[in-house]
């Protein structure tokens, strides 16, 4: 049965930063109007969606964010947000109404100034205490690149001064949003360093890592496959700017995959017909711990 539980949401693909893993800023998508939006969701809530995880580009560049966050609190569905952190301080009214907010968080401040821009570092923590001191649920996400390899302590640290749980994910093969090889991918040898210097640090009981040891585990495995069961195009889907639907969008150039659109054919319809898109591995952290979850999946011990 297809039902969308959880849905990720990019409602823009403008951005205020320019990664140097990601080029989403560059697709110039166009956007779904408030009440196109709110069409959607009444749908989606109306199919028994009990999540949505708005992404970007940056979400908070939407002027008409509040409007939807709280379109969406009265129907009861949860909403998580993940940002940069830069326009989190002077949008404290919207983030009081949201459960979770996701932060980039690429390392110390030199290198995560490098990879987003100057001053980001010092907004991305200023965004993280701003939510805790509103009672929203934070975490960080960390994507491990060539040029933060050597940053996981300070990035624990981090975590740990901030009583937030950091969730690790490897930069992808191609650069976020394109058919583009991501020269930032980190070379093996230093990738696998860092993973099981993690799979240490989880067994000492640092709870501030939020992927599983069998998480960090798998995550050894990368860049080859590894095919796991999955949620994607089942439970999970993931909704573009334009209004289009996909199974899935992680770490592919989004111009190959199948999708539909959810304005022309409804939401019950566009997934229905929607196929399911195979692929060789999931490296995102999130989705994999939900995946890991759900279907018991086997310990992934490494032969690395």
């Amino acid at each position: 049965m297809k039902k969308p539980i959880v849905v990720s949401w990019a409602l823009t693909n403008r951005c205020n930063q320019r990664c140097l893993y990601c080029l989403a800023w560059k697709r110039r998508t166009k956007e779904l109007t408030t009440d196109k939006i709110r069409r959607i969701i009444r749908e989606l809530a109306s199919l028994g969606t009990a999540q949505i995880c708005f992404t970007g580009g940056e979400p908070f560049l939407r002027q008409d964010l509040d409007k939807i966050i709280n379109f969406i609190r009265e129907r009861n569905i949860l909403i998580e947000i993940t940002s940069n952190g830069s326009l989190v301080k002077e949008k404290i009214s919207w983030i009081r109404n949201i459960n979770t907010l996701c932060l980039s968080l690429d390392g110390p401040e030199r290198v995560h100034d490098w990879i987003r821009g100057r001053g980001s570092h010092k907004r991305v923590l200023e965004a993280a205490e701003v939510a805790r001191g509103e009672e929203v649920k934070v975490y960080f996400i960390t994507v491990i690149s060539r040029t933060n390899l050597h940053c996981i302590d300070s990035l624990l640290k981090i975590a740990r001064r901030f009583k937030t749980p950091c969730s690790f994910r490897p930069a992808t093969a191609l650069l976020y949003s394109s058919n583009l090889k991501n020269l930032f991918a980190p070379p093996l040898g230093g990738y696998r360093r860092v993973i099981r210097q993690l799979i240490r640090e989880k067994e000492r009981g640092n709870e501030f890592i939020a992927n599983s040891q069998e998480g960090l585990r798998y995550l050894l495995r990368w860049p080859g496959p590894s095919k796991i069961p999955c949620i994607s195009g089942r439970t999970f889907f993931h909704i573009e700017p334009d209004g289009k639907i996909y199974p899935c969008i992680w770490g592919r150039n989004i111009e190959t995959l199948p999708h539909r659109d959810c304005l022309k054919a409804g939401v019950r319809q566009a997934i229905e017909e929607l196929p399911r898109s195979e692929c060789e591995g999931c490296w995102n952290g999130v989705l994999f711990e939900i995946n890991y979850r759900l279907f018991k999946l086997k310990d992934y011990d490494s032969a690395y």
